[in-house]
Order: C-alpha cells, then structure tokens, then sequence
C-alpha cells in the first residue's frame, strides 16, 4: 500500500510508441552530466551508440552491460561490433554471465525499464512500452539493486577480449534487426 501512495504521487511516463522510447533515451544520454548505465540483451542503434560515445568524450560515466551469449548469434555478433566500437570511446563494457534479458537505463536522475532493445525491430518497429521515471529513491533502488550487483556478476571487457570477423557485414545485418 504504502508503495502504491507513493508511486501515485511520484511523474512516471509509460511510454508505448517506440519512437517514443527512442527519443526519451536520446534526450537524456544527450542531457547526462554524470551517470549513463545501460544494460541491454540486444544493442545495434547506431544512433544511440554515437550519442554514448559523445557523453563519454563530455566525461560522462558511460557503462554497458551485455550478455555473454545472447540468445540469437548473429545479435551476439551484432553486441561484439557495438562493444568494440563503445571501448574505443572510452566506454566501459561488461559482459553479464550468460543472457540477460533485462532492459534497463539510468541517466543521471532519470531511468527507464521496459521492452524496448537498442536495435532497429524495437526502437522503429515493435510496440515495446516502458517505464520511465525521475523520483531519485526509485532511481537508486534501481542503481542498488539491479546495476550495482549486475557489475559485481559481469566482468569487464578490453578490446583483446573481442575477436571480429567480417565486422563490416555483421554491423550492416545487425543494423536491420
């Protein structure tokens, strides 16, 4: 009950229309100053991987989590293109161990939970709804027991840890799912 009140009383914003979710997510990695973790089962937007890659050249804490082994190998090869492409900017990558499903974002004092992947079927095609919300003690439970655990399990990845054949083709495929 008293968690009921208390969400009755906090802004949260379902968002239903992809774009939508699309552009919350841009709007506020472009908008982070301190804080951009990401933890996400499938991750080829290009777009949003040029936007963490300019938050972290502003000298934002930008961090990804993404499954070891994804469910769909060639997403799995899709993750390994986007994960080498973040670490060359500067981006900490994390491998979760095995799949994760969970798709999560926290900018700063704002996050967003939900459906949506980073890629095109989510973000242009699919009806995906998520949750997004700035109420700081659901931003932090969020931080404590999700992202805070979830780095403890994943371990970092260097670009040794990446080995990319036929990157170019794999991005182009990718890009379309």
């Amino acid at each position: 009950r008293d968690l009921h009140l208390s969400l009755r009383r906090q802004r949260l914003m379902c968002i239903r229309d992809s774009n939508e979710i699309f552009l919350a997510m841009q709007q506020a990695i472009r908008g982070a100053r301190t804080r951009v973790w990401i933890e996400m089962p499938y991750f080829s937007s290009d777009t949003i991987e040029t936007e963490l890659k300019a938050a972290a050249s502003r000298g934002v804490d930008v961090r990804l989590i993404l499954p070891e082994r994804a469910n769909h190998q060639i997403m799995d090869a899709g993750n390994s293109v986007t994960a080498r492409n973040l670490l060359n900017a500067g981006v900490r990558v994390y491998h979760y161990p095995g799949m994760t499903h969970l798709k999560a974002m926290v900018c700063d004092g704002w996050a967003t939970v939900g459906s949506a992947n980073l890629d095109t079927i989510s973000l242009h095609i699919n009806r995906e709804l998520n949750v997004s919300f700035s109420d700081s003690t659901l931003v932090s439970e969020l931080v404590d027991r999700v992202f805070e655990p979830d780095f403890q399990k994943s371990s970092p990845l260097t670009l040794k840890d990446i080995e990319l054949k036929f990157a170019p083709l794999i991005e182009s495929i990718t890009d379309q799912l």
